[in-house]
């Protein structure tokens, strides 16, 4: 089987959400559960034509939890989390892959509305 030399690539994505709400009593304070920063690095090495390697890491930003609409409360710690995935082209219509998030079973609070309802990350540790 012919391939291409080994390939390297490198993607880099960066989000920035300025998400207020305005119009009540509410107005200016950061909508709940919207992190203002997230950003997204993955590398894709692929070490023969049908066989590829991708890791990645994102980064989400601290959050307030979802009652919090006057931005009073702490927020959520932002988080790291790394994923793994490894896919084999069998041909142009088939391919099989195996995939991971959370690779280093990092521990943190996806979602939260309030103190009492606190809903973890997937694939936390335990």
């Amino acid at each position: 089987m012919f391939f291409e030399p080994y390939q390297l690539d490198a993607k880099l994505s960066y989000t920035w959400v300025d998400a207020e709400i305005e119009g009540c009593a509410f107005d200016g304070s950061k909508i709940p559960l919207v992190p203002e920063d997230k950003l997204r690095l993955s590398v894709e090495y692929r070490p023969s034509d049908p066989v590829l390697i991708v890791l990645g890491a994102t980064f989400t930003d601290q959050i307030y939890v979802g009652s919090d609409f006057d931005n009073t409360e702490s927020q959520l710690s932002d988080y790291l989390l790394w994923d793994l995935l490894v896919r084999y082209q069998i041909n142009d219509n088939l391919s099989i892959f195996v995939t991971t998030e959370n690779l280093t079973y990092e521990e943190y609070i996806a979602t939260a509305f309030g103190p009492d309802a606190l809903y973890p990350g997937v694939g936390e540790g335990t």
